[in-house]
């Protein structure tokens, strides 16, 4: 299979009146389409724990929909139980997806035989590429650089790492050690995370700038691009300042753009205050520039 390589942003997923919104995921999509090179759908950013099965699948197709196959779609699978995830991916699979992100298990405490055994099983649901979630703020899972090396050589759908994790070694080491291609995970170190070797960022950004981001990382895979990534730290620091809220920050500088017509999100996720609006527009709009 091609891998998967460039700008595929986790999708935030508008809501209106608590249930997804076709027209604003359509409206997202065409803000963002040209520049990008996939989506992720129903990850952590599209709110795919609050949005359950009936909502992550809605979600799914709609965003199947308003992309017309113009570019690849990786589904958000994060789940404690493997049936849930099997069932997520069988949809999925008929529904044309090209790959799934996948994070460990959370909530119990995991044993790297564990994580191990976990991932060869998901691997096993599908014919389609499984992207490891190293993400252990969120999972409360560490995953060293031998672990995922591990589970890559051990698995031949399992060909992508999305590096969440802040440690700019690990993508040096990983990069090394392991043929995987590397995905920059985290907005604060994308830009350090692809001149390490990161082939591709899925980040939260480029969904809200698509034409800087696209600009930036066509640099920053040159070997430059810190001017241009230096243009999107003012959104970058707001989504850090409140970590658990990012879905809401994302879809409240779309909405100050004029992409979406509503930044409503799903408990237990709560609206932003007066003052957290009013510093993630001065972000958006402190350059005089939207774009």
């Amino acid at each position: 299979m091609d891998r998967f390589r460039g700008l595929i942003p986790p999708m935030v997923t508008p809501i209106a009146a608590g249930v997804p919104d076709p027209r604003g995921i359509t409206a997202l999509v065409e803000h963002t389409v040209d520049h990008l090179d996939g989506m992720v759908v129903g990850g952590s950013c599209g709110e795919g724990p609050s949005l359950g099965r009936t909502g992550r699948i809605a979600t799914l197709g709609h965003f199947i929909d308003a992309l017309a196959g113009r570019l690849p779609i990786i589904a958000g699978v994060a789940s404690t139980s493997l049936s849930d995830i099997a069932d997520l991916i069988a949809v999925g699979d008929g529904m044309g997806v090209a790959g799934y992100l996948v994070p460990p298990p959370f909530y119990f405490t995991n044993s790297a035989t564990g994580v191990m055994s976990f991932f060869r099983e998901v691997a096993g649901m599908t014919d389609r590429e499984i992207v490891i979630y190293d993400n252990p703020k969120t999972t409360k899972t560490p995953m060293p650089v031998e672990l995922l090396a591990s589970i890559v050589e051990g698995s031949a759908n399992i060909n992508h790492v999305k590096v969440t994790d802040t440690d700019l070694e690990k993508v040096t080491e990983l990069h090394e050690r392991s043929d995987a291609t590397l995905l920059a995970g985290s907005d604060e170190v994308m830009h350090h995370q692809v001149l390490r070797g990161c082939e591709g960022a899925v980040t939260a950004a480029p969904q809200v700038f698509p034409r800087r981001c696209r600009a930036w990382f066509d640099a920053a895979v040159a070997g430059g691009g810190r001017a241009e990534y230096d243009r999107l730290l003012p959104l970058v620091i707001e989504l850090i300042q409140g970590p658990d809220q990012y879905p809401a920050v994302v879809k409240h500088a779309l909405l100050t753009l004029g992409v979406l017509a509503s930044d409503e999100i799903l408990p237990p996720l709560t609206p932003l205050d007066d003052r957290r609006c009013g510093e993630i527009a001065a972000a958006i709009h402190g350059d005089g520039t939207d774009e």
